[in-house]
Parts: C-alpha cells; structure tokens; sequence
C-alpha cells in the first residue's frame, strides 16, 4: 500500500503525539489490502517455518504453487508441475497439496521443492480411466496420525499410512447414494467437498449426506441426510462450525451450524438482513468467528452468532462488472500473529481485471463487541502508565483481565477494594488489546494499544 502523506498540522502533530505517548484508543475500522495478486488464487497457507504458500487455479493449467519465504515481500513459482492445486494441508513432516488428476504432491522442505504421488491405482474399478485425469480432491485431512483424502468423482475416501507412497480405500458402498434425476438416476458414490477430524472421529461431508468413519471396518455410517454442499468447516473452541457452499436464498435456510458431538446441531443467527448464505470459507481463532461469502462479502463474530460485524471493506465487490455483489470468492482463511488472510478466486480472465489474490487484514482493526456494561464516569477508566508498561486500574478494583483479539487471556490481576492497583504489561507484545475490570458488582471493558518494546 502507498503510504499515506500527512500535511495538516493538526494530523502531524497527532501522530508525533502517539509516537511519544501511549494512549488508550479504539480500534481503526477493518479494512482490507491487496498481499499478492494471481489470476485465480484458490488457496493459501503459511508453513510451519513460515513459508508462504499461494495455489493459481487457473483453467487452462498454466498455475501452480507459489512460494514466499520472507513474509510476502518476494514470491517464486515453484517447479511443481501443474495440477490445479485446491488444497493445502501440513503434517508428520510434509506439506502436501491436492490437484486433479489423482495426483498430490508432497514437499519436506516447507514448499521449496516437491515430489509428485498418484491415487489413481485406488481408483481402478471405481472411476474410469478416461475420467481420471478429470477427477479432483478438494480436501484433505489427518486423522490420528493416517492422511485421507476425498475424491471427487467417485473415489470416496481414501487413506495412506506412509505419507502418500501407497494408497487403501475405504468402503464406497457406505458413502453411495440414490439419484433419482429424472433420467437415468441411479447409485453413485458421493461427491466429497469436506474431511474433518473432530473429537476422535473423521467426518466427510458430500452434497448429499454427512458421514463418519467407522475406522475398524473402514465404512461410513450416515450422521446426516441434509447436508446439501456442507463445504466448508472451522474449529470454534470445542465445537465444529459448518457452512453451506450453495446459493441459499430462502429466509427459513440455516446461515451456519454447530455442533458439539457430531450428533446433535445448533444454528448460529445469520448477520442481520442477510438472506444469501453461500458461504465459501470459514476461520476460527479463540472465540473468533469469521464467514466470507460469494455475494455478501466477509464477516466475524465473536460470540457464535449472537452479532456479525461486516468487515468487507477493501475487498473487491465486481459482479461481471456491476457492483452489486461479490462474484470474486473468498476460499480459503488463515492467520499469523498479525494478519488474517484471504484467498480470493476470480473466474473472470485476468487479462478483464486484475483483482484475483491473497488479501490480508490486520488482526489489531477487527472489531470487538463489549455487549456489557461500560463505566463512563470521569477518572473511573483505567490508563495506561506513562512508560507504557502497566495499566493502571481505577480506585475500588477488585480485579482485571486482558485478552488479545482473539480472545485468549494475556494477563490477569487482582487489586484489593479502595487500593489503586496496576497491572503488569510487559511481557505483552505491542499491539490492540481489550480489558475488563471488575468494580464491585459492575463490569468494565475497553480497549487500549500498547506500543512495541525495543
């Protein structure tokens, strides 16, 4: 981003003020900016070591896996041949990716060189030959050590116990389903969008049903017959949140569900007004929730639903050249301890606009909502110190927490009724946090930046 001239006085001296100061503030609004522009981005990652990785799913098989290793500031393609990469996972020792073609590639190196390894053989009498090269794995997943992966045409699941060298499938006949299309109908094993490995079990989710593995027999039972394109999922805490990747325009439709078991559901209130709930791509971080749709944008909660804050701005919003909506997809989510980072897919050819790409928000701007009680009366608040390193806590405290934006507790004291107590900030990194102090029966909360130590 270009960096912004200030030439008011007023503006200059404020922000001297901030350098020289610590001051309590709110956070700035959320706002997006454009990290790295591909024709058709579908997929990021960051690496264990760090390593940036970005997938170009492009049509005509010219993308590929792109590889940052210094934070975004430089990207190289890597030699990866070119298999429409839709998904990124990382584990006992790899990170592998998944591409059409029956093929995934594995990398021991955090991305810097890959290998390439084939499913087809487990596909022998299930997906013809001529389909093969068509047939895709939208997702992946580890499960109690084992790596599985969902075809998407007819393979069902399938598991290897030597990080992709050989390949075993499970039972297809548990996951097939009847189609009665009004032609020829029929049986078909399902098509698989989602794998999850929640509470001890895996889960796979299809357009049809959602179904859990029975890891003895190797076949799936039914958990539920209504999951109508449960694509996408995230981990809230203790619970599993999933979202529908279909138009979904009917007032009565559920926005996002929740589970705790895997048995037993919970609808999480949709965003106010809103009645689309193709809902592409989902990410969870302490008790941060957020949602990105196809054509209403991107939202976060962080309390399940009960308020959506819309954090759309600075995304692109180009429905074939209206903006009325979002025809450029957000796909995938993920966070380092600063960002939180989009992949945005566009259909559209790059050669008609340009605005494919990873785009990432600063955790700091995300809003927070306090939903209790704040204490407005003067000198009740606390401050911070003026070195920066103690929140000092208001006369008649009985005890303060901070949390990080994401919800995780960062410190905690306890300050006797009637004394002025403080609060020890220093082993805080800089940054946005919020507070909440307890005076009497009442509860106070707020927020406060500190400023990074050297």
């Amino acid at each position: 981003m270009k960096p912004r001239l200030y030439t008011q006085p007023c503006r200059l001296a404020a922000m001297l003020l901030a350098l020289l100061f610590p001051v309590l503030a709110e956070a700035q609004e959320a706002k997006w900016e454009l990290f790295y522009t591909l024709p058709s981005t579908y997929t990021f990652h960051i690496t264990k070591e760090g390593h940036m990785l970005a997938t170009d799913y492009t049509w005509d098989e010219t993308g590929g896996i792109n590889l940052s290793t210094d934070g975004g500031q430089t990207w190289q393609r890597t030699d990866v041949p070119n298999y429409q990469y839709s998904d990124i996972i990382e584990g006992n020792g790899y990170v592998f990716a998944s591409g059409m073609g029956a093929h995934i590639v594995r990398s021991a190196d955090g991305g810097q060189t890959w290998e390439v390894l084939s499913y087809a053989r487990a596909l022998d009498g299930l997906v013809a030959a001529a389909d093969q090269d068509w047939t895709a794995c939208y997702a992946m997943a580890f499960h109690k050590g084992r790596l599985y992966v969902a075809d998407f045409t007819g393979g069902g699941v399938i598991y290897s116990d030597d990080e992709g060298e050989t390949w075993q499938n499970t039972d297809t006949e548990s996951m097939s389903v009847e189609i009665d299309d009004g032609k020829q109908g029929g049986k078909m094993v399902e098509n698989l969008y989602n794998l999850v490995s929640f509470n001890g079990d895996l889960y796979a989710f299809g357009v049809y049903c959602v179904y859990k593995l029975d890891e003895e027999t190797m076949k799936w039972s039914v958990v539920r017959s209504d999951s109508n394109f449960m694509a996408v999922s995230a981990k809230l805490g203790d619970k599993l949140v999933c979202g529908r990747s279909v138009m979904n325009q009917a007032p009565d439709a559920h926005f996002l569900e929740m589970t705790a078991d895997g048995e037993n559901w919970e609808v999480l209130p949709r965003p106010e007004g809103l009645i689309d709930n193709d809902v592409r791509c989902l990410y969870a971080e302490g008790n941060l929730l957020v949602a990105g749709m196809q054509s209403r944008g991107i939202y976060c909660t962080d309390n399940a639903g009960e308020r959506w804050y819309d954090i759309s701005a600075g995304l692109p919003d180009y429905v074939q050249g209206e903006k009325n909506g979002y025809y450029l997809s957000p796909l995938t989510m993920m966070a380092d301890e600063d960002y939180l980072y989009v992949a945005v897919f566009d259909a559209v050819p790059a050669f008609i606009r340009n605005e494919s790409g990873v785009y990432r928000l600063k955790k700091s701007d995300l809003p927070v909502y306090t939903g209790i009680e704040t204490v407005q009366a003067e000198g009740a608040q606390p401050r911070l110190s003026a070195d920066g390193q103690q929140l000092l806590l208001p006369e008649g405290c009985t005890g303060a927490t901070v949390y990080d934006l994401t919800g995780r507790v960062a410190c905690q004291a306890k300050a006797g009724a009637g004394t002025n107590g403080s609060l020890s900030l220093g082993a805080l990194a800089g940054g946005t946090y919020i507070y909440k102090v307890q005076l009497g029966a009442r509860t106070m909360e707020g927020k406060f930046v500190k400023g990074s130590t050297r």
